[in-house]
C-alpha cells in the first residue's frame, strides 16, 4: 500500500487507495504535520515488518504448516472372500 502525502497551508493530507466490498476506494486523511510525519513513520515500520516476514531470501519467517499425516489405511487391500470360500 502507497501513502502520499500532501501538504497545504492549514493542514497536511494523506493519500492512499483501500479495498473495499471488491472495489478500490479512494481516502483522504487530514491532519497536522507532526500527526502526518509520525503515522507515515509506523505505517514504513508496519511495512518494513511485513516485508520482513515474505522476504524470499531469508525464506518465510513464519512456520509453514504441516503436511497432514499420512493415511495409515491408504495402500492396503482390503481382502474380500466370495460367499462360496473360506
Amino acid at each position: 500500500m502507497k501513502f502520499q502525502e500532501k501538504s497545504s497551508l492549514q493542514a497536511t493530507y494523506l493519500l492512499f487507495t483501500a479495498i473495499e466490498n471488491e472495489g478500490a476506494v479512494s481516502i483522504q486523511i487530514k491532519m497536522n504535520a507532526v500527526n502526518a510525519k509520525s503515522f507515515l513513520k509506523e505505517v514504513e515500520r508496519v511495512q518494513l515488518q511485513l516485508r520482513s516476514l515474505t522476504s524470499p531470501t531469508d525464506g518465510p519467517a513464519l512456520t509453514p504448516p504441516s503436511k497432514p499425516s499420512p493415511d495409515p489405511h491408504k495402500g492396503d487391500k482390503e481382502t474380500v472372500q466370495s460367499p462360496g470360500s473360506s
